[in-house]
């Protein structure tokens, strides 16, 4: 491999800026690293909720019938009907 390749490489890398992203389960996150909630992932990668969590609900407010089916989250599930 061409050593110049190798440094144009780490400099195209080095200007690349992070607008947001989507965490596993598909909740987008901003520049901030904030989803729409507030919460964010600490240093550990462990979800901090933010100021509207439910915790009995381990959700937030309007989110409580979104996960009815735990075995389903995350899941596609196709039907051969």
């Amino acid at each position: 491999m061409n050593m110049d390749f190798i440094i144009l490489l780490m400099e195209v890398k080095l200007k690349i800026k992070i607008i947001g992203f989507w965490d596993a389960d598909g909740y987008y996150f901003n520049k901030e690293g904030k989803d729409k909630h507030g919460g964010y992932y600490n240093d550990d990668w462990e979800y901090v909720p933010g100021k509207d969590w439910d915790p009995v609900n381990q959700c937030y407010p309007g989110e409580e019938n979104d996960f009815d089916d735990e075995d389903a989250q995350g899941k596609l599930i196709i039907s051969k009907d």
